[in-house]
Formats: structure tokens, C-alpha cells, sequence
């Protein structure tokens, strides 16, 4: 079976991007347990920094080299026809659109925008599900996020899809103790609200990257708290009872770009959110991050 929740990265169809501008001597190529070639760019404390289309620290214990199936390897290679995993979106076989506006056509529209963990199945029922997706697009594109698709929350579904750099895999808890790095699936809303914020961002500042991060810090702890997290990990590092992050609606997020001091990132990213994040919650003032959610209601507090 393929693995796919180790990966801090940009998928493109069922690869990933390596950055091309890694400096040539800093490249050690590695392989993820699925077979897929990484860039390591450093390790420490068995956990590793990856370059795929953004970086990641993701545990050392993801990589194996080399790749499944060479020679001194006895495990059999990744099959990518395999089956996805419980939990993997499915994209359906969609008609051709225009698709109408109704239960059966907003669904359509959801897992085009990527909500399809989230509605589960296109049957035209508008149970608690399809609401949930509704509302977390609503949140991620500044709409009002009742959960009720009318003529403003259709114009944005039919509008350019909006594909997040950041993706699930990006946003996996990174506990390594208590759950298989997938507690929530749904991330959908809140990586769709970063990716308008980094779009934004990088009209000012051209080569902008943005990561999910508990703090700006090149360390392996500094990446392990920012997107999801199960109930036990959020515990220990100091979350809300009933905090975004546990529903995967939250990330912590910072910006780095060549030549511009973080602080000076920061303060952008957090002024695009409160402007932007109309549905959703921002925390702001914070040394390193910006915390952005899609809540569905407006929140703002201050650290």
C-alpha cells in the first residue's frame, strides 16, 4: 500500500516537487517509504528537514533509502495502482460542467475545490457533512459561513479554483506518540484561507514562502505543532481545550524570504489575515507565527 502522510510538500498528481534552487552541495537525495525521492536538507534528532515544494521537518524514520525495490532491498516497490488508504481523498468522475445549482451540484463544486475528505460522497443529501464543507470554504473565502449555498457562496465555486501550495500532508500531526499523523482529514478550508494569504503576501514580496510552524525556528521541534493535532499532543503543548487545531481547521504559519527580516514577514502576514479572515480567527502578536483558522466565526485575540 502507498503511504502518503509523511510528507511535507507540494503534490504534483502522485508526486512531489523538489525545490530546484537547494545549493547542489547541501543535497543529500533520500527516499520516503512510498519510493518517492526527497531532498534532505539536514537531520537532527532523528527527525529530518525535507525539500519537496515547501520544507518540512518530518521524522527521520519516514525516509528509507534506498528506494524500495533495488536490489539490496527486500521489500517489494510501492504500487501506485494500489488502492488508497482509508482516509485518502477520491476524486470522482465528475460531469461536465456547468453543474446546477443544487445539493448534488454543490457537492461537485466542493471536491473540485478539494473538500472531498470532508463531503465523503456525492449522493445529494445535504447532511452534516456537505454543511461542513460549505461553511469551511465559506470561512477560507471571506463569505458568511452558514453553511447555506446561496447565489454569493455559488459565484465563489464557479469562480478559479484555488489550489493550496500547502497541502494535507503538510498539516499531519507530527506527534510520533498517540495517532498515525491523521487525526482529521479536513484541512481543506484552512489551507484554501493560507493560500489567499500567501497569494496576497506575494505581491509585496516576490519568492515568498510560507510554512506551518509552532515558531519561525529552524529546529525539528519548531514544526511539529503548527496544523493538526490529537487531543493528547495539543495537551502537551499547551492547546486549548476545544482549540481549531484539533479539528484541522487551524495552522500557525510564518513567511521567509530572501533579503526581508522575519519580523517584517510576519507583521504582513498577520495584517493580510485580519483583513482577509473575515469568518475565521486570527491570533496576532505572537514573536514568530500568525494563527489563522476557519472557525466560521470571527475571532481575535492577542498573545
Amino acid at each position: 500500500m502507498r503511504e502518503t502522510k509523511i510528507v511535507a510538500g507540494v503534490a504534483a498528481g502522485n508526486g512531489l516537487i523538489v525545490r530546484a534552487e537547494a545549493e547542489p552541495e547541501s543535497r543529500t537525495v533520500g527516499h520516503l517509504k512510498n519510493g518517492e525521492a526527497v531532498t534532505v536538507l539536514d537531520e537532527q534528532d532523528n527527525r529530518a528537514l525535507v525539500s519537496t515544494g515547501v520544507c518540512g521537518w518530518v521524522s527521520a524514520a519516514y525516509l528509507k533509502d534506498p528506494a524500495p525495490g533495488e536490489p539490496d532491498d527486500p521489500e517489494d516497490p510501492a504500487d501506485p495502482s494500489d488502492p488508497a488508504e482509508p482516509g485518502d481523498p477520491i476524486q470522482p468522475d465528475l460531469p461536465e460542467k456547468p453543474w446546477p445549482e443544487t445539493i448534488e451540484g454543490l457537492q461537485m463544486y466542493l471536491f473540485e475545490w478539494g473538500f472531498g475528505p470532508i463531503v465523503g460522497e456525492i449522493d445529494g443529501k445535504n447532511g452534516p457533512k456537505t454543511k461542513e464543507a460549505t461553511k469551511q470554504f465559506q470561512a477560507a473565502m471571506g463569505l458568511s459561513a452558514d453553511g447555506i449555498a446561496g447565489p454569493k457562496t455559488f459565484a465563489a465555486l464557479k469562480g478559479e479554483v484555488i489550489l493550496p501550495r500547502l497541502t494535507e500532508t503538510d498539516m499531519a500531526c507530527q506527534c510520533e506518540k498517540y495517532c498515525d499523523g491523521y487525526p482529521n482529514p479536513s484541512t481543506a478550508g484552512v489551507r484554501l484561507l493560507i493560500e489567499r494569504i500567501w497569494r496576497e503576501a506575494e505581491k509585496k514580496y516576490p519568492g515568498l514562502q510560507v510554512y506551518v510552524s509552532s515558531r519561525a525556528h529552524p529546529t525539528p521541534n519548531g514544526a511539529i505543532a503548527g496544523g493538526q493535532r490529537c487531543e493528547q499532543w495539543n495537551k502537551e503543548r499547551g492547546g486549548a481545550a476545544k482549540s481549531q487545531h484539533l479539528y484541522g481547521k487551524a495552522a500557525d504559519i510564518f513567511g521567509r524570504c530572501e533579503g526581508v527580516k522575519d519580523a517584517e514577514i510576519r507583521d504582513h502576514l498577520e495584517e493580510i489575515a485580519l483583513k482577509l479572515n473575515l469568518s475565521g480567527g486570527v491570533g496576532y502578536g505572537a514573536r514568530y507565527i500568525v494563527h489563522v483558522d476557519v472557525r466560521g466565526s470571527r475571532a481575535r485575540w492577542e498573545y
